[in-house]
C-alpha cells in the first residue's frame, strides 16, 4: 500500500474524494466514486464519464484493450508517476502534466491507425540482420541450472553448447552421485561446472550463475536455460535480430499457451508474440537488465516440495521486479519453438516431487 499512498494523496488533495476516478485495480474501495475500466467497451465515451483522474496500476496497463488505451491517451496525460502506479489527468481540466517514459513506452507498444485499432507494426527494424558472434561468443553466454537430473542434463546440455556460447552449469547441490554424473556430462560437453554445497533453490542457483557472467564485462547478453530443454541451433541468430538494451532487453525462444499474447506479429517464418508473462524455460537478457532485477528472491529453501504450486523466478524477472519489463511499460517478446521442453508430465519434474527422483528419459522423447 505504500506504493499506492502517493497516488491516493495526489488525487484526494486535488478534489478527488467525491469525484469519479477511473481505475484498473481492485483498490477501487479507496475511491468512493471509482469507475472500473475493464467492463467498458472499446468505444466507451470516456468524456461522458466525467472523470478528472485515472489511477492505473502499471503492471495491469496491458489488460486494457489497445483502442481503450489509445482513447485514454487522447483525453488524458500523465500527471504523476509512482513506482507501481501512474495517475492520468484530463487534458481539459487544467491538470498538471509530466513527462512519463513509462506511459509513452506503453503507448508505443501499440501503433494505431486513424480509427484507433491496433496495427501489426513491429518496434524492431525488420531489415536488421543478426550481428556476428564475436570471437568465441564472449558477447553472449549461456547458463543452465540443474538439480538431481543428470539424465535430463545429458540430453539438454549438448543442444545448449551447440549454440557456440561459453556455457556455465550451476548444480543446485545435487546428491553426490548425481553431482558426479553432472560433472562428467558438463566436462564432456566442454562447458563449465559449478556445484553449490547444498540445495538452496533455483533462485539461488540462478543468482549465482548470472553474477558469474556479469563479472565479465565482455558478456553483453546472457541466455538462461533450465535442464529439460531442446534448443534450436538458430536460436541466437534469430533472437539477436530483436535484441535492444532499451526497447527489448529481455526475450525468450520458448512459448507456452498458458499466457495469452498482447499482440502477435509475423517476421518471415517466425511468429512474434508479445506477452506480459513468460516461463523460465529460457530467458535471454541484456546484462544491464539482469543486474537491475537481481537479486531474484525465492519463497522456498531448497528444491520444490509438495504443496508449492509454482516457482516465481520468471515472474519476478519479467513482471514483478521494480525495474521489470512490465513496470517499464514494455512487453516480453517470445519467438516460439526455438526452445522446447521434453519433460511435459508432472512426474517428470522435481517440482512437487517428494523424493526428487531423477527424470526417467526412456520413452519420454517429446520435442
Amino acid at each position: 500500500m505504500l506504493y499506492f499512498s502517493r497516488p491516493w494523496n495526489f488525487v484526494m488533495l486535488r478534489g478527488g474524494l467525491w469525484s469519479p476516478v477511473l481505475t484498473n485495480r481492485p483498490y477501487r474501495v479507496s475511491f468512493p466514486r471509482a469507475i472500473p475500466l475493464e467492463p467498458f467497451a472499446d468505444d466507451a465515451d470516456l468524456l461522458a464519464l466525467d472523470a478528472k483522474w485515472a489511477v492505473l496500476r502499471k503492471r495491469r496497463i496491458y489488460d486494457l484493450s489497445p483502442a481503450l488505451l489509445h482513447r485514454l491517451a487522447t483525453h488524458y496525460h500523465a500527471s504523476l508517476e509512482a513506482p507501481k502506479y501512474i495517475v492520468l489527468g484530463r487534458k481539459d481540466r487544467d491538470t498538471p502534466r509530466i513527462e512519463s517514459r513509462f506511459f509513452d513506452t506503453a503507448l508505443a507498444a501499440y501503433s494505431f491507425n486513424e480509427t484507433g485499432a491496433a496495427d501489426a507494426s513491429p518496434l524492431f527494424d525488420a531489415t536488421k540482420v543478426a550481428p556476428a558472434i564475436a570471437g568465441e561468443g564472449r558477447e553472449r553466454a549461456a547458463l543452465v541450472t540443474t538439480f538431481n537430473r543428470p539424465k535430463a542434463l545429458g540430453r539438454s546440455l549438448p543442444t545448449v553448447v551447440a549454440l557456440g556460447l561459453p556455457t556455465l552449469v550451476v548444480d543446485d547441490g545435487s546428491s553426490p552421485d548425481a553431482a558426479a554424473e553432472n560433472r562428467t556430462i558438463v566436462e564432456g560437453c566442454g562447458a563449465r561446472y559449478l556445484c553449490l554445497p547444498t540445495n538452496r533453490g533455483v533462485a539461488a542457483a540462478l543468482n549465482v550463475g548470472i553474477e558469474y557472467w556479469l563479472a565479465d564485462p565482455d558478456v553483453k547478453w546472457i541466455s538462461y536455460f533450465q535442464d529439460d530443454v531442446n534448443v534450436d541451433r538458430r536460436l541466437i541468430d534469430v533472437i539477436s535480430k530483436y535484441e535492444d538494451p532499451e526497447r527489448q532487453p529481455m526475450l525468450s525462444g520458448f512459448d507456452t499457451n498458458r499466457y495469452e499474447p498482447v499482440r502477435v506479429e509475423q517476421d518471415g517464418e517466425f511468429e512474434l508474440k508479445y506477452k506480459k508473462y513468460a516461463t523460465g524455460m529460457h530467458l535471454h537478457g541484456h546484462r544491464t537488465y539482469w543486474a537491475q532485477v537481481m537479486p531474484i528472491p525465492s519463497n522456498y529453501l531448497g528444491a520444490p516440495k509438495p504443496g508449492q504450486d509454482s516457482a516465481h523466478e520468471d515472474t519476478w524477472v519479467v513482471t514483478l521486479a521494480p525495474r521489470s519489463l512490465i513496470n517499464r511499460g514494455l512487453l516480453m517478446l517470445c519467438v516460439p519453438d526455438l526452445v522446447t521442453t521434453f519433460a511435459i508430465r508432472k512426474e517428470d519434474s522435481t517440482w512437487g516431487n517428494q523424493h526428487l527422483a531423477d527424470w526417467p528419459v526412456a520413452g519420454k522423447n517429446v520435442d
